[in-house]
């Protein structure tokens, strides 16, 4: 009886997926993670890849499982300790991205909708996009999904980080004053670059640089409260259909809301 033997990578490839795939599998045990890597690529050429591009196939899931599994240390421990197969592994990645390509598309879809419809300034196609339930509780379901990813995650604090740096690093304060010495010179009263010092004083107090109070941040399209519990800002987030349990965000159309005085 002839036995089907897997085909032979290339000694590099071999050599650089074992690699990689023993960085991801590290936390889960250092000692025995290149013996362990060795054997995910030999469960991986099992799996039968194209005999014609062989090498080609090996190196695209291996490299998508090694940065996967730097993601996911969870799922790195469970294969590592034997509890998952590399094709239970496998399948699991691909239903994760079948799963966020369901996510993208319900709100790149609603996204071009939205776009296709305001196109020519239309007030009636509006106000029946914004009034589509199905299509925007989708949106919203989809939106905190996203919301969960670490890269989400890291975005709301990059964004949480620009506006204390802004605030709190002078940056307001430097746009105001650069405001007023431009409104100066037009008017002919300033010399270019010098502010009166109680404008300079003045802008502190309007900012609240100085006494410690939280940033007030607007946050339109919000789907939730992605903001909160954030050291330094109070935020108001609005959008057209908040995602359920999302309490604090305030439902409401931006493009149609009345701001009145303070």
């Amino acid at each position: 009886m002839l036995l089907c033997q897997p085909p032979q990578l290339a000694h590099g490839l071999s050599a650089h997926l074992q690699g990689q795939l023993a960085l991801a599998l590290a936390p889960s045990g250092r000692s025995s993670a290149d013996e362990r890597a060795a054997g995910l690529v030999q469960q991986l050429l099992a799996l039968k890849p194209p005999a014609e591009n062989v090498n080609a196939w090996v190196h695209q899931k291996g490299q998508k499982i090694a940065r996967s599994l730097q993601r996911d240390p969870a799922l790195a421990r469970s294969l590592a300790e034997g509890h998952v197969t590399l094709a239970d592994a496998m399948q699991q990645l691909d239903a994760r991205t079948e799963a966020g390509s369901v996510l993208y598309h319900a709100i790149s879809s609603h996204h071009a909708s939205l776009v296709d419809r305001v196109t020519e300034r239309a007030p009636a196609e509006w106000r029946r996009a914004v009034n589509e339930t199905a299509s925007l509780e989708a949106y919203a379901a989809a939106a905190a999904e996203i919301g969960k990813r670490e890269w989400a995650r890291a975005g709301i604090a990059w964004c949480a980080q620009q506006s204390a740096d802004f605030f709190r690093g002078g940056g307001a304060q430097r746009l105001v004053q650069n405001e007023r010495c431009a409104a100066a010179r037009r008017e002919g009263g300033e010399e270019a670059g010098h502010e009166p010092a109680s404008a300079a004083a003045d802008t502190d107090m309007m900012l609240g640089v100085r006494d410690g109070r939280p940033i007030r941040l607007l946050d339109v399209g919000a789907c939730g409260d992605l903001f909160a519990g954030l050291d330094g800002i109070a935020p108001t987030p609005l959008d057209l259909c908040p995602q359920q349990g999302a309490s604090r965000t305030l439902q409401c159309d931006f493009l149609s809301l009345e701001v009145g005085a303070p």
